[in-house]
């Protein structure tokens, strides 16, 4: 997934299993293909993520999302949310 950010806006990124999946969600935020990710939020004791990023400059952003473990059928893994 990706989007177009816009300088010093804040994103606000959410995910959420549906109630009794065994899902582990796990999001990253990168600006790069290739580079390591600007922020990353994976609860240790929670399934659902929330990551809030304000974005320092205009430009395309990818955002990862992963559950784990990754054998969880991808229709209990993520029903996702995003605004800005």
């Amino acid at each position: 997934m990706r989007f177009d950010a816009i300088a010093g806006t804040l994103y606000v990124i959410e995910g959420t299993p549906p109630d009794g999946s065994p899902a582990n969600l796990l999001a990253e935020l990168y600006d790069t293909c290739n580079g390591l990710p600007r922020v990353s939020q994976g609860y240790a004791y929670a399934n659902g993520i929330r990551l809030e990023y304000r974005s320092p400059v205009s430009g395309r952003m990818n955002i990862h999302l992963t559950n784990n473990p990754g054998g969880v059928w991808r229709g209990s893994a993520i029903a996702s949310q995003f605004a800005r």
